[in-house]
């Protein structure tokens, strides 16, 4: 499947001399039934060690700060170092994040990726982990440490959405062409939708407003095809005016009442 990948990737290196820490974690009392619910979610990174880790003062640019994502259910680990995304696969139990192999990541290469380089060690030689309230406090064999704070994502952003109806028709790309069917994702930290439109992948600007969203500048690919659905597909997109999730189905209405209703998408 044809999909943009929304999340956008830079990332630092902290390169400081830093005491061994000999205390113990503190964990929060959660009971063990529900302990990989709570780590399950999206994290960003606070501190390596004790310093606060500032990705822009790094780089000396505007870029994104690095995230931990898990899937406890599906034994998925994966998030973005600062430079690139990454995936791979974990084992969790009250206490350890365990990894077999190295992370996946993409290619992009930023300062060296030095500091990318030592995160991705560090992954693989977690000693324990900690919550407690919407903290995630990581620590290594060597007994470094990172800390996360929980990012609280609305019920849109946490899945891929893949296109089944125009207003209260079914819509089957196939009726176009042979393109696969339309998937959006969202992410409303930044304020983009993106994904595949069934012709290019895209991303779209948005401003949220309420129940809704106005659009901004568009970001596509340039392969030309099927004009008038495009002006159908972005005509309901990028005017959103109330969205309402029922279940496992999602549902955009504009301005003119016109509909696009999408189902979540199986992995």
């Amino acid at each position: 499947m044809r999909v943009i990948n929304l999340l956008s990737i830079a990332f630092l290196l902290i390169s400081c001399k830093q005491e061994k820490t000999t205390q113990s974690p503190v964990f929060a009392t959660i009971p063990e039934i529900k302990h990989n619910e709570v780590l399950q979610g999206l994290w960003e990174l606070y501190k390596v060690n004790d310093t606060v880790f500032d990705i822009d003062a790094h780089y000396g640019f505007d870029a994104e700060q690095p995230t931990l994502q898990f899937d406890t259910i599906k034994g998925n680990i994966s998030g973005f170092s600062g430079c690139n995304g990454f995936i791979g696969k974990a084992r969790f139990t009250k206490t350890e994040i365990l990894l077999d192999e190295p992370v996946l990541a993409t290619e992009i290469g930023c300062g060296g990726n030095v500091w990318e380089m030592d995160l991705f060690v560090r992954l693989l030689e977690i000693e324990s982990y900690a919550l407690k309230d919407s903290t995630l406090l990581i620590t290594g064999k060597d007994g470094r440490t990172l800390l996360y704070n929980r990012i609280n994502l609305k019920p849109i952003e946490r899945n891929s959405w893949k296109l089944y109806k125009v207003d209260n028709q079914i819509f089957k790309m196939s009726d176009l062409g042979d393109d696969p069917q339309p998937v959006i994702h969202f992410n409303l930290r930044k304020g983009i939708v993106g994904g595949w439109n069934g012709c290019n992948n895209f991303s779209l600007e948005l401003k949220v407003k309420g129940e809704g969203f106005s659009s901004g500048q568009l970001f596509s690919d340039a392969r030309g095809c099927y004009t008038d659905w495009l002006e159908t597909f972005y005509g309901i997109l990028g005017d959103v005016q109330q969205y309402k999730i029922h279940q496992d189905t999602l549902t955009l209405y504009n301005s003119e009442k016109e509909s696009l209703t999408f189902v979540k998408e199986k992995e």
